[in-house]
């Protein structure tokens, strides 16, 4: 059992979740995240501790679309892109800095995420089967965003390759329209 306390709307309870609930949501790999969640049970509250995550470090805004945590995802989306643009998060400093707080933060933003679906669903289904089946349909991964992932960093690579061949500089000007056809280096 995990003493979790959970607050949903105007209804509130102190009954524990066990841990078939959080499984449940979780879905693959949910050993790894029930024990790092037990971690936070060690502090009042379950309050912030320190943990760590290879895949939140690693992939970041694709790890919080994988684990459907869409707010989050958005948040590291900006982060990477607007932040890391502006302010001096430009380059790949600022980049090891914005993923390595996505490696410490990522297990417990997920428990967050993981105990606040548990909890409204608990509270507005009340028999067990029918949570548990809920739990399972609505929570686990998004696999799509592993296609999704591959399909696009094969994008990427590709059009590095093409670039760095310069196939990319002849063909460019082509796709903008006939005033930018590409008439050889001679010119």
């Amino acid at each position: 059992m995990l003493g979790v306390t959970y607050v949903a709307g105007e209804k509130a309870s102190s009954e524990p979740i066990d841990e078939n609930l959080f499984r449940a949501y979780i879905g693959p790999r949910a050993d790894y995240y029930l024990a790092q969640f037990r971690k936070f049970f060690l502090v009042p509250g379950g309050q912030f501790t320190f943990t760590w995550n290879w895949a939140a470090f690693a992939f970041g805004f694709w790890w919080f679309l994988y684990r459907k945590m869409y707010l989050w995802a958005l948040v590291a989306f900006l982060l990477s892109n607007i932040l890391g643009s502006i302010f001096f998060f430009h380059g790949p400093l600022g980049v090891l800095f914005i993923h390595l707080g996505y490696g410490v933060l990522g297990n417990y933003l997920y428990f967050r995420h993981v105990r606040s679906k548990v909890a409204e669903a608990a509270m507005n289904i009340p028999e067990r089967e029918k949570l548990i089946a809920y739990l399972a349909r609505t929570g686990g991964t998004n696999n799509w965003v592993v296609w999704l992932g591959l399909i696009l960093t094969g994008l990427l690579l590709l059009g590095l390759i093409l670039t760095a061949l310069g196939v990319v500089k002849i063909f460019l000007p082509w796709l903008m329209g006939p005033s930018h056809h590409y008439r050889g280096p001679w010119i």
